[in-house]
C-alpha cells in the first residue's frame, strides 16, 4: 500500500510538469511562510509546485491553485525531482533542506520569509544556496558586514513582491486613529529574542486603551509563545486585555497586509514587518526592549532599519510619543530612504520572475496553463 501511494504521488507530481518547486519543512506554524509566497507563485508564468516535508503545514495553508505535495521521506525527494524540476525555492533554513540541497544538478535559491535586521538572516547556512534573493542593498550590506563568504553574483536584489502587490502607499497620514501592534516572537535562542510580548507590550496596550483615542488591532507572530512559557502567558494576557477593551486580537491566518493597509500607524519589534510597512509610507514605532543597554545610535548600528522608526523604550510613555508624531511626522523622508535601501527600486514581481526565468532552461514564451481555481490536496509519499 505504501509503495503504491508513493508511486501515485510521484506520478501526480510528474503530471503537473513543474519547473520550479517551493520546498518547505518545519512545525505546523510555519504555514505563514508559504502563505506569504502563494500570491507570487500563483502569478508566475512558469509551472510551479509546492513540496511540504511536514503534512501539518497544509492545515494552515490558504487555498491555492498551486499544486501541493507532501513528501514524507528524504529519499523520496529524489523521485519527485526526477519529474523535471530545475529550480528550488526555500523560504526557510530548516534542517530538512539538506535532503533537497544534495541535488547539485538543480538551482537552489533562498527567498526567505521576511526581510529584516534579525541576526538569523546572517547565517553561514546561506552559503549552501546558489543564489540569495534579497530585498535590496541593505540586506546585501547586512550579509557582507557579517563576514560571510559571499560568492560573486550570489546575491540578487528582488524586493518583496508580495508586499508591493498588496500594500497601499499613503502619501500623507492626516490623522492617527487606527494602530496595528505587530510584535515578533521570542526566537529560538536568547540572542534572537526581540519580542515586546511581555511587560513592554502589555503596558503600551493598557495605555492606548486608557486614552480612548485609538482603534487597536493586535497581530502577534504565529510562533509567539512556542519556546517561552513566560511569553505564552503574556500573549494570553494580551488576548484577555483585547476582549476587555474592545481591541481586535487577530488570528495568525488573517492577512497581515490587509491590516497594514487598515492602520494609520504600526507598532512593532525588530522584524520583517517593519521593512514591509515601509511600502505604505505610514509612521512606525519600534519597541526597543533592550532599553538602556542599547541606545538609539547603537540600535541604528546593529539594526539599520530602525532609523525609519520612532523608538519606544521599555519605560517610555506611548501616548506622549503618539502626540509628538501626530503633531509632526519628522521621519517621513527617513522612511522613504530606508525603503529604497531595504526593498530596492520597486517593480518587485517582475524582478523576481525575470530572475526565476533567467535560471530556467525553458523558452521565455512558455506559460503556465490555465487552472480550475481549486486547491490541490497534498499527496502523501508515505
Amino acid at each position: 500500500m505504501r509503495r503504491r501511494l508513493r508511486k501515485s504521488a510521484q506520478n501526480d507530481f510528474a503530471s503537473t510538469s513543474p519547473k520550479v518547486a517551493l520546498y518547505l519543512s518545519g512545525p505546523r506554524e510555519v504555514y505563514y511562510q508559504v502563505n506569504q509566497w502563494l500570491p507570487v507563485l500563483e502569478r508566475l508564468s512558469v509551472p510551479v509546485a509546492i513540496i511540504l516535508r511536514n503534512r501539518d503545514i497544509f492545515e494552515g495553508m490558504k487555498k491555492t491553485t498551486v499544486p501541493v505535495f507532501f513528501v514524507r521521506e528524504g529519499r523520496d525527494v529524489e523521485s519527485f525531482y526526477n519529474g523535471g524540476v530545475e529550480l528550488v525555492l526555500y523560504p526557510n533554513n530548516r534542517e530538512k533542506n539538506v535532503n533537497s540541497l544534495r541535488h547539485h544538478q538543480l538551482t537552489h535559491i533562498f527567498i526567505n520569509h521576511g526581510e529584516s535586521d534579525k541576526s538569523v538572516n546572517q547565517s553561514k547556512m546561506l552559503m549552501a544556496y546558489d543564489y540569495l534573493f534579497v530585498g535590496g542593498p541593505l540586506a546585501e550590506q547586512r550579509l557582507r558586514s557579517a563576514g560571510l563568504p559571499i560568492r560573486d553574483g550570489q546575491i540578487v536584489h528582488v524586493g518583496r513582491p508580495q508586499a508591493e502587490l498588496f500594500l497601499v502607499n499613503v502619501p500623507q497620514t492626516e490623522r492617527i486613529e487606527k494602530i496595528l501592534y505587530a510584535p515578533t516572537w521570542e526566537g529560538g535562542v536568547a540572542a534572537t529574542s526581540y519580542s515586546s510580548v511581555g511587560p513592554v507590550g502589555l503596558k503600551l496596550l493598557r495605555d492606548l486603551a486608557a486614552s480612548g483615542k485609538y482603534e487597536v488591532a493586535i497581530k502577534p507572530h504565529p510562533l509567539t509563545g512556542r519556546t517561552s512559557a513566560e511569553t505564552a502567558a503574556a500573549l494570553q494576557e494580551m488576548s484577555e486585555l483585547s476582549q476587555k477593551f474592545g481591541m481586535k486580537f487577530l488570528h495568525a491566518s488573517e492577512s497581515l497586509h490587509e491590516w497594514m493597509n487598515w492602520s494609520d500607524l504600526m507598532i512593532c519589534d525588530v522584524s520583517a514587518v517593519l521593512n514591509e510597512y515601509l511600502i505604505t509610507s505610514k509612521p512606525i514605532v519600534l519597541c526597543n526592549i533592550l532599553g538602556a543597554s542599547l541606545q538609539p545610535e547603537e540600535l541604528a548600528q546593529e539594526f539599520p532599519s530602525s532609523t525609519a522608526a520612532y523608538i519606544l523604550g521599555p519605560s517610555d510613555p506611548i501616548l506622549s510619543l503618539m502626540d509628538r508624531i501626530e503633531a509632526r511626522d519628522d521621519l517621513r523622508s527617513a522612511r522613504s530612504g530606508v525603503r529604497r535601501h531595504s526593498m530596492g527600486a520597486g517593480d518587485s514581481f517582475n524582478r523576481f520572475e525575470d530572475n526565476i526565468r533567467l535560471h530556467l532552461s525553458q523558452s521565455p514564451q512558455e506559460i503556465l496553463p490555465e487552472t480550475d481555481g481549486k486547491t490541490v490536496r497534498p499527496s502523501s509519499s508515505l
